[in-house]
């Protein structure tokens, strides 16, 4: 049997459906920016929580060799903890002597405790501003000249550090000495040489040998920059090529 509808009927009809429609799509579009919101506030709480993870990375190093790594893998502006001794294989030069470690990147190194020591056969290279090294044994060596930090037109903060080479009484004035310049040539040079040194605790063992703002090896321009805290054994500052 074939059932009419009268015209107003299916106004009736078609409003209803209009309507039941119009519900639909508006839950569907609350569904929508719920899900939506959701998944931003989720995917900005995950991005907050890696940013910090990185502005807070840490790597922990107690084997020499592992240092390497560690630098190559710690983000800028990261903490590279120091865990007992650590000793690692130098690398070398074309002319075979040994290579200073060098940072390339901003980063603190720090003792875990008081038995911390970086023995660094090279010596040390700043290729970074922003490098702080504090609270640590910094041992350097080297069996063809005098141990050296190399500044390298760059910053570098020390504080609290016991920078005695070795532990006999003969070598208590055994210090590294600080130069502005890099090491024949290697690794980027940057416009200012800055060193910082702070000795909060008043650290006996926290001395430098000496401080050249010139170039060991060759001619350069740059400007030098020194704050210091602690006792420089050469009291004279050595200015131009040695």
């Amino acid at each position: 049997m074939l059932v009419f509808a009268t015209i107003p009927q299916l106004f009736c009809l078609f409003s209803l459906i209009l309507l039941q429609f119009g519900f639909i799509y508006r839950n569907v579009v609350l569904n929508c920016k719920s899900i939506f919101g959701e998944i931003m506030r989720l995917f900005a709480l995950t991005f907050v929580a890696v940013f910090a993870s990185l502005l807070n990375a840490q790597i922990v190093v107690n084997q020499g060799n592992d240092l390497y790594s560690a630098i190559e893998n710690l983000p800028s502006g990261g903490t590279l903890t120091i865990a007992g001794t650590v000793a690692p294989d130098f690398k070398m030069h074309t002319d075979k002597s040994a290579l200073p470690l060098i940072i390339t990147k901003p980063m603190t190194i720090v003792g875990a405790d008081e038995s911390a020591c970086l023995y660094l056969k090279g010596g040390l290279q700043i290729c970074a501003n922003g490098v702080i090294i504090r609270d640590l044994t910094l041992s350097l060596f080297n069996e063809a000249g005098q141990p050296t930090i190399f500044l390298a037109g760059h910053e570098l903060t020390l504080i609290n550090v016991n920078t005695r080479i070795g532990t006999s009484l003969q070598q208590i004035d055994d210090r590294p000495t600080v130069s502005g310049s890099r090491f024949k040539g290697v690794g980027p040079m940057g416009n200012l040489a800055k060193l910082t040194t702070q000795n909060p605790y008043n650290n006996s063992e926290m001395k430098l040998g000496a401080i050249v703002v010139g170039d060991f090896y060759d001619n350069s321009n740059f400007d030098c920059e020194l704050d210091i805290d602690c006792p420089v054994l050469n009291r004279k500052i050595l200015v131009g090529s040695t």
